[in-house]
């Protein structure tokens, strides 16, 4: 226990100064890293706070996300992110806010039991696999260690 929890306040201090970074130079001063380590936690937050539907509610590019979760080792996650948008018609969110929000109050219960097969995998693998790739990228993240 204490173990996660001191991955977690590594990552989670890591992410405040890349959100710090970002407010005050824009999104292109971050590096590829910085980047893929943002999108992630921030993921991780909104979906613990309102599961795929909070997903959904953000503009986030699915494809773009999948990818970062597989690039840290959690292909699940990515595969549980295609199969829910592969759920809209055409495999696309609607543009509309509000046609996409009727969509998911239509198909509750899909994206609800994926909901909950997302905040699975995070809870079984997201510190570790994402304290891993910060690891792995001293050139970024070295002044953490």
């Amino acid at each position: 226990m204490k173990k996660s929890k001191a991955r977690f306040e590594f990552i989670r201090e890591i992410f405040l100064d890349i959100a710090k970074k970002e407010e005050k130079f824009g999104e292109d001063a971050l590096s590829e890293p910085e980047r893929l380590v943002g999108t992630i936690w921030h993921v991780y937050g909104i979906v613990g706070n309102g599961g795929l539907f909070y997903f959904f509610e953000h503009t986030f590019d699915v494809e773009e996300v999948a990818g970062a979760y597989e690039v840290i080792g959690m292909p699940e996650a990515a595969l549980i992110l295609r199969k829910a948008v592969a759920k809209f018609p055409n495999g696309r969110t609607p543009p509309s806010f509000e046609r996409c929000m009727k969509f998911l109050d239509e198909h509750e219960h899909f994206f609800e039991a994926l909901s909950n097969e997302f905040w699975k995998t995070q809870e079984r693998h997201l510190a570790r696999k994402l304290a891993a790739y910060i690891r792995q990228h001293p050139e970024t993240f070295g002044e953490y260690f």
